[in-house]
């Protein structure tokens, strides 16, 4: 998660990042699911695929 967090970091407005990982990261819990919750939440996710 904290690659997808770097890549987030980096981008400039009105910018887009495709983020290949493995699928285990859409399940974890703890701290990882926060992320996931905000990025959500703050529709910084276009599709999950």
């Amino acid at each position: 998660m904290v690659f997808i967090m770097h890549s987030f970091a980096w981008l400039v407005d009105n910018s887009v990042a495709a983020i290949v990982c493995f699928p285990g990261i859409i399940y974890r819990g703890g701290a990882e699911q926060k992320i996931r919750k905000y990025l959500v939440d703050n529709n910084y996710i276009d599709a999950i695929i």
